[in-house]
Parts: structure tokens; C-alpha cells; sequence
């Protein structure tokens, strides 16, 4: 009695329609207006090229396209330059931040009786003079931290 050796194939086949590929292409990438113009089997992908959106109207001009996604520019740290100031301590303020105080703004605000506007004044020619183009909320910082090392120093007495 001889055995027949039976091989037993399987594919799976799937099928989706190039209307569906296009609208989740369309809604992965962000890509609106733009019509298809072309859509092919290139090696072993499925290539849908879209072109740019139709302006209709009198006297509209092509714009240019605009570029998402891709490389972007390097942009500068927003950090406050503090080169050259020698750094006292390190406290921990009231927002429960570690701050460190210089010495620079310890010299200039101690012992001296100042109005907030002149102490904001003095932190903010400092702060330019070490090369520095600090916000409002930086002077801020700088000096609410120096006034908070002052009173950790010199606890008032309850």
C-alpha cells in the first residue's frame, strides 16, 4: 500500500481599496486639499503622489509650499548667563526650588535700602552687564531668591 504525500497550501489575501489607503494617507500625514494626482506599484510599495491644492478664483496666485514636519532650526537655550559670578550657596526658596545665590547680587542688594523698583533696576544692569537680556520674570527670579536668602540669614523673631 503506497501513501500519496498531500501538501496543503494556504494564502491569505488581502484586499483594500486605494480610496481607503488614500484617506488614512490623507489624515496620518495632514494632508487636506491636496488632490491625487497619481497612485502605482513601484518594487514592492504602493507610491500615491499628491500634488498641490487647486487655488480657484480671479487673481489668486500659486503660494508656495509650506514645509511641516522635517528638520528644525537649532534654537539657543533660554539660560540665564551667569559666567564669572561666584555662587555663595544654594537655597531652597519658597516654591520649593533650589536657587543658587551669587555673589554678585549679594554685594549689590546688602545692607542697602532700595524700593522694589531700584532693587528690580540693579538685578536687571546686572544681569545685562554679564551679557544677559533677561525678561521680567528672570529679574524676578533673581531677586526674590537673593531677598529670600537675605531673610533665611536674618530670621525675624516672632
Amino acid at each position: 500500500m503506497g501513501y500519496a504525500m498531500v501538501s496543503e497550501e494556504f494564502q491569505i489575501v488581502v484586499k483594500k481599496p486605494l480610496a481607503e489607503l488614500e484617506r488614512e494617507l490623507r489624515l496620518r500625514f495632514g494632508i487636506e486639499k491636496n488632490p491625487l494626482d497619481s497612485s502605482f506599484i513601484e518594487d514592492n510599495s504602493v507610491v500615491f503622489v499628491f500634488g498641490q491644492p487647486v487655488q480657484r478664483g480671479p487673481g489668486s496666485a500659486a503660494s508656495s509650499p509650506t514645509r511641516k514636519g522635517g528638520r528644525r532650526r537649532r534654537t539657543t537655550r533660554n539660560r540665564t548667563r551667569t559666567r564669572g559670578w561666584k555662587p555663595v550657596t544654594t537655597i531652597t526658596n519658597s516654591l520649593c526650588q533650589r536657587a543658587r545665590i551669587y555673589d554678585v547680587l549679594v554685594n549689590a542688594l546688602k545692607g542697602k535700602q532700595l524700593g522694589k523698583a531700584e532693587q528690580r533696576k540693579l538685578v536687571d544692569s546686572l544681569l545685562r552687564a554679564n551679557g544677559n537680556e533677561p525678561s521680567r520674570e528672570q529679574v524676578g527670579y533673581f531677586l526674590d531668591n537673593t531677598l529670600e536668602f537675605f531673610k533665611q540669614q536674618n530670621p525675624k523673631p516672632t
